[in-house]
């Protein structure tokens, strides 16, 4: 998705976006590839920029782990929300 350029598109708010899928009972797992693309960002990007594999984040996007800070942190610099943090908020 490009949402920059001539298309006229704005890029939707990353956080509104998590919000209302997590309100909708998205599961993170589910919603974290969705956001990652929003911002531009592969999961393998993400996962490497926190020091962590693909796995460790499939298994935090699942509630099996937690999601470490370095994982959390580049969340944030990334796609600019904490998913975790979203999830624990606004999910039923």
């Amino acid at each position: 998705m490009n949402f920059g350029g001539g298309g006229g598109r704005k890029a939707p708010d990353v956080r509104r976006v998590a919000r209302l899928l997590a309100r909708e009972g998205v599961p993170l797992e589910i919603a974290l590839p969705l956001l990652a693309r929003l911002r531009g960002v592969g999961l393998r990007r993400l996962a490497s920029t926190g020091g962590r594999s693909r796995q460790l984040l499939y298994y935090a996007a699942r509630g099996q782990r937690s999601a470490p800070a370095e994982l959390r942190q580049a969340a944030q610099s990334l796609l600019g929300i904490d998913p975790w943090v979203v999830w624990e908020r606004e999910a039923p």
